[in-house]
């Protein structure tokens, strides 16, 4: 369903975007973690399952597990 851009006018939905990267000063110097390792799951739902490390994103501080759902 299109909508006109004057009814759009009216009803401001747009949120602000949050940064998808943090400032350099808190950001990890040194990472002894890459792809393809194995790492456990050690808080939340998933805790205590072994999952396979897939990306690393330095600019987040985070990784991203094969097989569990960390969102």
């Amino acid at each position: 369903m299109r909508l006109h851009r004057s009814f759009l006018k009216q009803v401001s939905t747009r949120v602000m975007p949050r940064p998808n990267t943090l400032p350099k000063e808190q950001r990890l110097k040194k990472w002894k973690i890459v792809r393809g390792d194995e790492v456990m799951v050690i808080s939340g739902k998933e805790r205590g399952k072994i999952g396979t490390i897939s990306e690393v994103s330095r600019k987040t501080n985070g990784v991203y597990v094969r097989g569990l759902n960390l969102a």
